[in-house]
Parts: C-alpha cells; structure tokens; sequence
C-alpha cells in the first residue's frame, strides 16, 4: 500500500519551536525555503522529501491541484503535527488527484502518514487513489489522538482489473496498516469528522493489523459507496454517531453482501446512534444488500435512535459464524420500509440468522417498524430452531407511529455571475419544516431551516447538502441529501481570466534605472463579488528555469472598474526589475512573456497575456 519514503530526506533548518511549511502548485519554487506563502515548495515530492519535527504544520494551498503526485510524510518523530491547508477558505480545498493505476500492484495512496501521533489531517481533496490517506505504524510505534476533518474523498476505488466478485480488493478512503508484516501497532481516539466522500469502495478500513482504541467516526457523509463501507475490525469502544449515508450501492457485483456498516470482533463499549442509512442496496439483481451486518462476534454494541430507511434486506442483519453477537441493544430506532428490495427470504427491518446454529443475545426496544407487504419487521430464520430465543423484544411499533416522508431535492443549474448553484428540497409530509446542515452531519432540530432556495457559491469547496423533515407529533424523515463537486464547473460566457500587457516604461530609479512593465489581469470564476487578485508569471526567452520575477495583479487600476472590465480596481501590476534581474536580461534582443493563473476552472495551465511576449532589444521595446 506504501510506497517506501525517498532515502535523503531533505532537512530543514532546526527550531526550537513548530514550524510551518507551504506548498503551492500555482506560486511554489522547489528552490524555496518553504517557510511562508510567499516561499511556498512547488511540488509534493519535495514536501514529501522534508524532515518534520513536534508540532510542525505541512500546509497546501486552497484551489492547487497535483495530478499524479503523492504526498508521503513520516510523522514518527513529529508528535503533535498536522498536514492541512491555507490561502483562501472560499477557494476549493487544495486537490491531489491520481490517474486510475492500470493493477493492484500499482495502486497508491493520495496522502501516506507514517507514525502519525496527535496528529492532524485536514481540509483537503483527495480523488482517483486506491487510498486516501493511509496511515500506518512500525512495530514498535503508537499514535494517539489522530484526527482526519473535513476532507473530501472522491473516486476512491481499486483498480478494475484486480476486481474479482468472490476476492474483491476495495480501495479505503482512510486506512490503516503496519509496516511490518505480523506487527500489530495500537490507535488510540483515532477520530474522523465531518468528512465527504463520493463514489468509493470502502470509507473507513479498519483492517486487522492495527488495534483501533477509542475510535470515534462523527457527522461524515458517504454517498456511492460500493463495498462494505465501515469495516470494523481490530477495535474497541466505538462512537460513530451524526453520520449520513446515501444511496451506497455497488457499481460492481459481488457474490456476497454489502453493507454500510460492518462489525467484526468489536468488544467494549461500543454505541452506533444518530446515524441514517438512506437506501442500501446491492447490485441490481444481487442477493442481499443491509445497512448494518454483525457479521461475527461483537459484544456490548448499542444500536439507538438510528433512521433505516429502505436498505435492499434487512436494516439490520445479525448474522455469525464460528460463534455470534452478544449482549446487543438495539433500542428506539425507525425501520422504515427495511428489506422490500430482497430478492430472498432473509429480509425485513432486523433479520437474525444463526449460521450453524449459533443464536445471538439482544434486547430489541422501542422501536418503529414500517413494513412492506410479505415483509416482516423481524425475520428469524426459520430453519434454526428457536433462532431469536435470546432475544427480547418490548415497546416495539409495527406500522402504528408516522413518520415523515424523505425530502425530495431538486439542483438545478442556473447561468448567472457570480454563480451560484440553488439547492432545494419538499417534502409529501404537509406542514414539516426542513432544516439542513452542510458539515457532513445528520440534520437535528435545532439545524438551521432550509431556505428556499439555498444558494451555494460555485466554484467553491465541495459541500455535503444534508436535509431532514421535522413535523410535532411525527417520526423525523431519514436525511436525505447531495455531494456537490463545486470545484468543478463549466466556465461561462464572459468568465474565465482577462487581461493585457500594457508596456514598458521607466523605472522608479531615473534614467538608467531597470524599467518596469505593466499591465492589467483578473479572474471572474470565483463567484465572490470581489474577484480575488491573481498570480502573474515573467519568464525571459522562454527559458525552462526559474522565472524572472512573479508579483500579484493587486495595484489600484480605477479604470478597470470605469471599463466594466472588475468589480473593484485591485487588478493591476507592476514588475520592476532589480540591478540583478536586469542583468539577466542583458545587451541584445530578448523576449518577456508574461503568463497569469487564476483559479483552477479557469486555468489548468498558466494563460499568456494579450501583447506578450514583449520583446527588448538593448532594454529598448521593439518588434517581435
């Protein structure tokens, strides 16, 4: 799954204190200190190649994009730091995004963290990797308090050529590993948080190698999930709690079930609620398809105040193989419509299976079930005598109590500038007020009520529309909801960057003095009012190496603003040369070509200005 970090790693200079470091693919220089913004890295292999120490941050810049780079950081003597962003919270999280691998053998990781301890990872995109972000431990090591926030996942998936129905490998959003084989390292109040994660195997692989202790997973969003989308292994005192998934069915077949949720021999302390589970569901055609699967021996796991709503099979399977579940609670939670989509007998709002005659421990409470024609609220197998004779039931409602119906969305783009993208939702329930979130997280009553209609700013970071319907006297709807891809738009009329080379003219050190040259630049993607300034580029002669000089087009320009051409005149430049940088420049014809980038939707690669190249012969502006 690793990668092996590059040999020489490459020091930076000691501090007594944290320091921080910044990568950006539109301003950086692999030549920088990489101490500050304006000495940001260039590339992920030299961010990658760093040495970190206590506390250090490793920050990359809103709206870059690296395609077909990996970031790989070895925390292990670095307690207590962080890879996340800066810039612009408005710009598009930064983005490292793969190219599919064509087998198993290639598949990477986006972001790799070794020896992450009280470690941060945040507000980035990861797209096209077999892994997100995979951290992993040595023998001898153990983190503590890692937390991964507010990162969204995108096309995380493994190579279709080493899919096999009966052995499939799934790509893992966030995993976790040892570095040596037979290791078992521990994690302890490993958390994930409002993360977003659209079209995936597997969001959270908890695998076997690594002992998770304390493992908290809150107010994350899935939708398109394929494989089994939590799988919890090797772990103990479980949290998950505030967490939405939406429409998680396979794109590929498999010969066994999928399932949002599925337990292994989980012990302690463990509580699954507030959590929805909006329409799981296996292939098309496809035997089975739950929200939640115990599917060997977890103990002390309490199910509560979770929405089912129309999973394939059963909302909930207690399933069991060399041995089963015990001591379950699952306790005033809604099964609404729960198993009408399968295609066999073991289907309803819980069924308990007992493979091999094992027969599971629960109490099953309070809860509210809304059935299907033929379909049952609970399905014992009926070929294993006296299958739920451990199970109490008590208080439960089968088609007595209401609950109010799904919310219905509509997105429709709209063409205005500065764009925005409106958002809005129904609901059949008459009289229900819906209110919505946008952090990941399940809708409550007190979330903020949807108004009509929610327009968000497009080209943004992507966002997690999450809506639930509240009526007095009512069962709340199940959320329903939209991952939204708004870093990526089409550009529209009159979008996209202007600008112009003005000229050459003196110097503000007089006659003899190196010139300046000027000009003019803006960026009408960014659906901000204001425009943000953007980043203009002076290469001499077209040369492969480091450019002659980079400013920002923030000067006070009146007339552009009198032209209709900005919103505000901060878009003008100016770049005036030092004694050295003229030098460069140097007695016969040269030529400048000034090239500017804005946000990536409106340049992938950098746009060259009107009027540019600028050619000099003697310092002295002549034809081209």
């Amino acid at each position: 799954m690793l990668l092996a970090l590059a040999a020489a790693a490459l020091a930076l200079p000691a501090a007594g204190a944290a320091s921080s470091y910044y990568v950006s693919s539109t301003t950086g220089d692999d030549s920088n200190a990489g101490t500050s913004p304006g000495t940001a890295w260039l590339t992920l292999q030299r961010a990658s190649g760093a040495t970190y120490g206590p506390g250090d941050s490793l920050l990359l810049d809103r709206g870059s994009i690296w395609l077909d780079q990996r970031l790989q950081v070895d925390l292990s003597a670095a307690p207590g730091a962080s890879v996340g962003a800066y810039g612009d919270e408005t710009l598009p999280r930064p983005l490292i995004e793969q190219a599919r691998p064509a087998a198993a053998a290639s598949a990477s990781s986006c972001l790799s963290v070794i020896g992450a301890d009280r470690a941060t990872v945040s507000d980035l995109s990861l797209a096209g990797c077999a892994f997100g972000v995979a951290l992993a431990w040595d023998a001898n090591s153990s983190g503590t308090q890692v937390t991964v926030r507010n990162n969204f996942f995108r096309d995380i998936r493994f190579p279709l050529e080493s899919y096999s129905p009966s052995a499939g490998a799934w790509g893992q959003a966030v995993s976790l590993s040892a570095l040596a084989e037979g290791a078992e390292p521990t994690v302890t109040n490993l958390t994930l948080v409002n993360n977003i994660a659209l079209r995936l195997d597997v969001f959270y692989g908890g695998g076997h190698e690594v002992f998770a202790q304390g493992l908290n997973l809150l107010g994350n969003t899935v939708e398109g999930c394929g494989g089994n989308c939590i799988e919890l292994g090797h772990a103990t005192g479980l949290h998950m709690a505030d967490n939405v998934f939406l429409r998680d069915q396979p794109d590929r077949f498999f010969v066994y079930g999928t399932t949002d949720v599925i337990f292994g021999a989980l012990e302690g302390d463990n509580v699954l609620e507030r959590n929805d589970f909006n329409r799981r569901g296996e292939t098309q055609g496809g035997p089975d398809g739950c929200a939640v699967d115990f599917e060997t021996s977890a103990t002390g796991v309490v199910v509560r105040d979770n929405t089912f709503y129309r999973s394939y099979g059963s909302g909930i399977m207690i399933f069991g193989h060399s041995t089963t579940s015990h001591g379950l609670v699952i306790d005033d939670n809604v099964f609404d419509h729960a198993g009408c989509e399968q295609t066999r007998g073991d289907r309803g709002g819980i069924a308990i299976m007992c493979p091999g005659g094992h027969k599971p421990s629960a109490v099953v409470s309070n809860n509210v079930f809304t059935t299907c024609p033929g379909v049952p609220a609970v399905y014992p197998n009926p070929k294993v005598e006296g299958c739920n004779e451990s199970v109490t039931f008590s208080n439960n409602s089968i088609d007595q109590e209401q609950v109010v119906e799904m919310p219905r969305i509509s997105v429709l783009p709209t063409l205005r500038s500065p764009r925005a993208l409106p958002f809005e939702a129904s609901t059949p329930t008459q009289g229900a007020t819906l209110r919505y979130t946008l952090d990941g997280s399940r809708p409550t009553e007190t979330s903020p009520v949807l108004p009509t209609p929610l327009l968000l700013p497009w080209t943004a970071p992507c966002a997690a529309v999450n809506v639930r319907a509240f009526l007095p006297g009512m069962r709340p709807s199940v959320t329903n909801g939209k991952v939204l891809e708004l870093d990526r738009a089409w550009p529209l009329p009159g979008d996209g960057l202007r600008g112009n080379l003005d000229g050459i003219r003196p110097g503000p050190g007089g006659a003899g003095a190196p010139p300046c040259v000027g000009g003019w630049a803006v960026d009408s993607t960014l659906p901000r009012g204001g425009w943000p300034p953007v980043n203009v580029t002076v290469v001499l002669d077209s040369s492969q190496g480091p450019p002659l000089a980079r400013v920002t087009a923030s000067e006070s320009r009146p007339d552009l603003v009198k032209a209709g051409v900005a919103p505000n005149p901060n878009h003008g430049f100016s770049v005036c040369f030092s004694d050295a940088q003229w030098r460069q420049v140097g007695a016969g014809k040269h030529a400048l070509a000034l090239s500017v980038r804005g946000s990536p939707l409106s340049t992938m690669r950098p746009w060259q200005l009107p009027l540019s190249p600028l050619c000099l012969a003697d310092g002295k502006r002549v034809p081209c």
